[in-house]
């Protein structure tokens, strides 16, 4: 376990850390409370089982930290956190949860939490909480200490994971190891430096307010940063948290900077990840056009809109001729590359607001908002002449040519649904069939 001891960095000799973990799940409860106590046997842990619970022990004894379960019961971790404040009782406060939710992450943050870490990640890596319950004892400590004596804690602070900082004016007066290893460069070589510089040039303007409002109110201030680009780190997000004191008998603002790097950028994975699931899910494999279940939702969406704003709505039912012949005398493979290429013709000629899907094996469906069937009857023609001239490689050097049968029809009536459109629109594809194939016929 590659961090300080507790006596080492927090000085507390035979006192233990005591931490109060407010977890309604007993088998949760007792993992947790086993697993730190293995991994850094002065540390003693207190279970409440309740928001009540927990405030009855937070007054009747002493706690360095408070660790929470983002939901008690049928209440949330907030309610805890806002019942603290309002009796005036200040503790680092450490949230673990279920899922993870970012908005829910920044909400903790911005009321006070030092740390959100999720409850699979606390179960498969127990040393990821032992370090953030550390780390949160550590800053709690280090900012009391330094406002006692600068020079008495000098050790202290220089121990701490998280960066740490003086300003005096807006210079730096002091910056501890941590903070200059963020930035790759020496402690000693900071002092003096215009705090601002220090940050991305796009928030440089957002921080010289943030110090203006610091300097100006006893609050404390918070919020998230990018800090100036490093060689081995090109991006580095990171919390801020401000506050003024009182340092070698000047005014000055005290801070610490916690590096959340690797939680944004696992943030950011998992929502580019969310949104491939999401494309995927809603896209057929094939022709990469949307498949039938989603063109179904977008059309009910859009029939609701035609009715709402009295707008036509078209729907093109298409289907390509004799696809089994082709299946049978070439080959799967190539029966799939007349269905990419059917595809690759329709997307050419949609507009931002049409649909084109995979309805169902050869089957494709146009959902065409704001078209009446004149128009329509015209971007089929287009697609059925396009389909009918193109040559589809397959092969063994060969080609082959398809056609395209389609139906359309217009939504007319107030009381017409999607299921009498498709209906329609399936009838006027059987009629093109029936007229010979290659053709396009239309049903109102």
């Amino acid at each position: 376990m590659d961090i300080p001891t507790s006596e080492e960095i927090l000085g507390i000799g035979d006192q233990p850390i005591r931490v109060l973990f407010v977890e309604d799940i007993d088998d949760h409860a007792e993992y947790v409370s086993t697993v730190l106590h293995h991994l850094e046997s002065r540390m003693e842990i207190v279970v409440a089982s309740s928001v009540n619970e927990a405030i009855e022990k937070v007054l009747a004894e002493r706690f360095d930290l408070l660790l929470s379960d983002y939901r008690i019961g049928t209440i949330d971790c907030f309610t805890l956190l806002k019942d603290l404040e309002e009796r005036g009782i200040n503790l680092p406060v450490v949230i673990i949860t279920g899922q993870g939710n970012e908005e829910v992450a920044a909400e903790a943050i911005r009321r006070g939490a030092e740390d959100y870490l999720i409850k699979d990640n606390v179960f498969s890596e127990p040393t990821r909480l032992l370090k953030s319950i550390v780390s949160a004892v550590h800053r709690s400590r280090l900012e009391e200490a330094l406002r006692d004596s600068e020079e008495q804690n000098r050790t202290l602070v220089q121990n701490i994971q998280d960066g740490v900082f003086v300003l005096i004016g807006n210079e730096l007066e002091f910056a501890n190891r941590a903070l200059a290893e963020m930035l790759e460069t020496k402690a000693e070589e900071m002092q003096g430096a215009d705090f601002v510089s220090l940050f991305h040039s796009t928030q440089q303007e957002e921080m010289k307010n943030l110090l203006r409002d610091a300097w100006s109110s006893d609050e404390a201030f918070e919020g998230e940063y990018t800090l100036i680009s490093t060689v081995a780190n090109p991006t580095i997000y990171v919390t801020i948290k401000l506050s003024k004191t009182i340092y070698k008998g000047q005014p000055a603002l005290i801070g610490t900077i916690k590096d959340i790097t690797e939680r944004k950028i696992a943030d950011q994975k998992l929502q580019e990840t969310m949104q491939k699931l999401e494309v995927l899910s809603i896209t057929d494999d094939l022709s990469g056009l949307f498949n039938r279940r989603h063109a179904l939702k977008v059309a009910e969406v859009e029939v609701a809109r035609c009715k709402r704003y009295h707008q036509p709505l078209s729907l093109l039912m298409i289907d390509v001729d004799r696809f089994k012949e082709v299946n049978d005398k070439h080959g799967h493979f190539c029966g799939d590359e007349v269905l990419v290429s059917v595809a690759k013709i329709l997307k050419a000629d949609l507009r931002e607001s049409d649909t084109a899907a995979r309805y169902g094996g050869d089957e494709f469906l146009l959902i065409l908002p704001q078209t009446d069937v004149t128009s329509a009857s015209a971007i089929a023609e287009r697609l059925r002449q396009r389909t009918s001239v193109h040559k589809i490689a397959v092969q063994g050097g060969s080609s082959v040519k398809v056609s395209l049968s389609l139906g359309i029809t217009e939504m007319r009536s107030e009381g017409d649904v999607l299921a009498d459109l498709i209906r329609r629109a399936d009838n006027a594809l059987l009629a093109a069939k029936g007229a010979g194939r290659n053709a396009v016929q239309i049903i109102t």
